[in-house]
C-alpha cells in the first residue's frame, strides 16, 4: 500500500521527501486529489497521536521568478498519506509557512512547520534570477558617451562597465539610471554593459545586468580652419577668394566619412547645408598634406558670407541592424567674403629721350585703369619678376595698394635682365580681414592691354609744347582681323588723365568714330572718294548721322 501511494504521489507531481527541492505542480492535481479512497484531515481520530509529516510531498507553485523587488511567496501544496489515505494539508490549519531569501537573486526557501495533527518541518527551495536591464539608449560627443536605461526596482547602484585593453573595467558609478562615460577618443567603437546592486540583510547583491551594448563616439570637432592663403607679409590679407567663390580648408580626420558646410541665411535665420561645395586638391602637395581643401562656388561678389563646418561618419548600429549617421560637433563660425568684380584694363608706356635725331627709352611704364566696381574696396597690384633665361618660378617683388581708378606703374630700369609680370585684384574687408581675389597673372610685354583690345602692333607718343613741357600722350595701335584692321588712339593729358579716344575702320569710307573721356560717341568721320579712289576731303557727323561739317581739298 505504501509503495502503491507513493507512486500515485509521483504521478501527480514531483516528490521532495525530506526536504528535498521541489517543482511546480500541475493545476489537474486539485482534481487527483479528490478520489473516492482520499481521506481527509478529519478522519483522523482526536485521540490519535500526532502524524509526523516531513516526509510528505512538498510542491511549489513556481519554481522559479525574476527579480523585480518585490518578495516572492509561491503557493506550497503538501500531499502525504494517512492510514493509508492520500490526504492534502491545509496552510494554515495543519501547516505555516515561513519565506526566507525570497526578494533578491538567489536560492529562497520556504519553511514549513507542521501544527495540530501533524509535527515536524519540512522546506522546499526556489530561484530567483537576476532581472535584465534593457532598453539601453546613448547620446554621445566627440569624447564622452552617456547611457540610460530601464529602471530595475530596489537598486542602491548601478555600475557601468567598459571593454578596454582586453579586460572588462567599471567606468562609472551611479546612484540614478543614468551615467556618463568620459575621456574617450573621438570617432570611436566601445563596448559596455550594466549591472544593477541591492542590499539584502547588508549585504550587496547583483541583481540585474544588461547584455553588451555597442556605441560610437561622434567626430571630433573640426579646427584648424584657413580662409585661403596669407600673404607673407601680412598674415591678415587673404588672397586665394574669388568673385563668386571662397575656398576653406582644415585638418582632416581620416576617420571621418565626409563633411557638411553650412551657411547662414540672415532673411530666414536658419541654417541651410551648402550645396554647391567641391572638394579640390591643391597644385602644391605640400600644403595638402594633413588638410582638405573646399572650393564654394556659386556666390554674389562683394558679399560677407557665414559658414560652419561639420564633420560626420556612417557606422553599423549593432542594436538596430541598420546604418547610423554620427555628426561632430559644428566648428566655430566661419565669415568670410567675395571679392568685388575686377574691372581693369592697362597700356604699356614708354617716356622716349632725344638724343640728336633719334630717341632712346627713358623709362617704361604702365598705365592701368580701373573701372566702377560696387562695395569695392579698392584694388592690390602685385608685381612680379624672375631672371631672364631662368626656369626658377617669378617671385613677388612689390604689392601696391590702390584705391584711385587709376594707376602709373613705374618699372625699375633694369628689363635687360628681368621678365616683370602683374596681376590686378580688387579686395573686400570683413571681420578684421583683407580678402584679395585671385587672378591671372598678366605678363608685361609690348602691346596694348585690356582696355584697347587686343592689340597687334602699337606706337606710343609723349607731346610737348614748345619749350619741351610734357602736355599729354596718345597710344597708337592697330588691331587686325584678317582683312579688316581697326585703329585705336587714345589720348592722355600730362596727369595721365585719359583725355578719349579715337577708332578707324578700315570700310569702305575708313570711319573714324571720336569718343570722349566716358568713352561715349561725340561724332564720326568720313573720307569723300573721287571716282579714281582718291581721297578728296572729309564729312564730319554727329552721332546721330547729322552733317556737321564737309571739308574739300584745296585742289579740289
Amino acid at each position: 500500500m505504501l509503495a502503491l501511494a507513493l507512486s500515485a504521489v509521483m504521478a501527480i507531481g514531483s516528490f521532495t521527501g525530506f526536504g528535498g527541492e521541489v517543482k511546480a505542480y500541475a493545476a489537474e492535481d486539485a482534481q487527483a486529489v479528490v478520489a473516492a479512497d482520499v481521506a481527509t484531515p478529519g478522519d483522523a481520530s482526536p485521540t490519535d497521536p500526532q502524524i509526523d509529516a516531513s516526509n510528505f510531498s512538498v510542491s511549489l507553485s513556481t519554481s522559479s521568478y525574476v527579480y523585480d523587488g518585490a518578495a516572492k511567496k509561491p503557493t506550497v501544496k503538501i500531499i502525504g498519506t494517512v492510514k493509508g489515505k492520500r490526504v492534502t494539508l491545509k496552510n494554515g490549519t495543519d501547516y505555516a509557512c515561513t519565506y526566507a531569501n525570497n526578494t533578491y537573486p538567489g536560492t529562497a526557501t520556504v519553511k514549513i512547520t507542521y501544527k495540530d495533527k501533524y509535527k515536524g518541518t519540512n522546506k522546499a527551495n526556489f530561484k530567483i534570477s537576476k532581472a535584465k536591464i534593457s532598453k539601453i539608449v546613448s547620446t554621445q560627443t566627440a569624447n564622452s558617451i552617456t547611457l540610460k536605461w530601464s529602471e530595475v526596482k530596489g537598486t542602491k547602484k548601478y555600475e557601468v562597465y567598459m571593454y578596454k585593453n582586453g579586460k572588462w573595467n567599471v567606468v562609472c558609478n551611479s546612484t540614478t539610471r543614468k551615467a556618463t562615460v568620459g575621456k574617450l577618443s573621438a570617432n570611436t567603437k566601445y563596448k559596455f554593459y550594466v549591472k544593477a546592486y541591492g542590499t539584502n540583510a547588508g549585504k550587496t547583491v547583483l541583481t540585474a545586468q544588461s547584455s553588451a551594448y555597442f556605441e560610437y563616439t561622434r567626430p571630433a570637432k573640426v579646427t584648424g580652419i584657413s580662409l585661403g592663403d596669407t600673404q607673407k607679409n601680412n598674415k591678415n590679407i587673404i588672397v586665394s577668394n574669388y568673385e563668386s567663390a571662397v575656398r576653406l580648408n582644415w585638418k582632416y580626420d581620416e576617420g571621418v566619412t565626409g563633411y557638411k558646410i553650412y551657411v547662414y541665411n540672415a532673411t530666414t535665420r536658419k541654417w541651410t547645408k551648402f550645396k554647391n561645395a567641391r572638394q579640390y586638391i591643391p597644385s602644391n602637395s605640400k600644403k595638402s598634406k594633413g588638410r582638405i581643401f573646399y572650393y564654394l562656388s556659386g556666390l554674389t561678389p562683394a558679399t560677407v558670407y557665414t559658414f560652419k563646418i561639420v564633420a560626420y561618419t556612417e557606422n553599423f548600429d549593432y542594436q538596430t541592424s541598420k546604418t547610423k549617421i554620427y555628426v561632430g560637433e559644428a566648428s566655430d563660425i566661419i565669415k568670410t567674403a567675395t571679392i568685388p568684380k575686377v574691372k581693369y584694363g592697362f597700356d604699356e608706356c614708354y617716356e622716349l629721350k632725344q638724343k640728336g635725331t633719334s630717341y632712346d627709352v627713358y623709362s617704361r611704364y604702365y598705365n592701368i585703369e580701373f573701372g566702377k566696381v560696387p562695395k569695392n574696396s579698392g584694388y592690390y597690384i602685385r608685381l612680379y619678376r624672375n631672371r631672364k633665361y631662368s626656369s626658377g618660378k617669378s617671385k613677388l617683388y612689390k604689392t601696391i595698394k590702390v584705391t584711385k581708378n587709376k594707376y602709373k606703374l613705374q618699372l625699375p630700369n633694369d628689363s635687360q635682365n628681368y621678365y616683370y609680370y602683374f596681376d590686378v585684384a580688387s579686395f573686400s574687408k570683413c571681420n578684421g580681414k583683407t580678402f584679395v581675389g585671385v587672378t591671372m597673372r598678366t605678363k608685361i610685354q609690348t602691346k596694348i592691354g585690356k582696355l584697347a583690345g587686343k592689340v597687334d602692333t602699337y606706337t606710343y607718343s609723349i607731346l610737348r609744347n614748345k619749350k619741351g613741357k610734357i602736355v599729354g600722350s596718345s597710344i597708337q595701335g592697330e588691331v587686325r582681323k584678317g582683312k579688316k584692321a581697326k585703329y585705336i588712339s587714345k589720348q592722355y593729358n600730362a596727369n595721365m588723365k585719359y583725355l578719349g579716344k579715337s577708332v578707324t575702320i578700315n570700310d569702305k569710307y575708313n570711319t573714324c568714330y571720336f569718343y570722349n573721356s566716358k568713352d561715349k560717341l561725340i561724332n564720326y568721320k568720313r573720307y569723300i572718294l573721287a571716282s579714281d579712289g582718291k581721297i578728296i576731303g572729309t564729312v564730319l557727323y554727329s552721332p546721330r548721322g547729322k552733317v556737321i561739317r564737309k571739308d574739300l581739298w584745296p585742289a579740289y
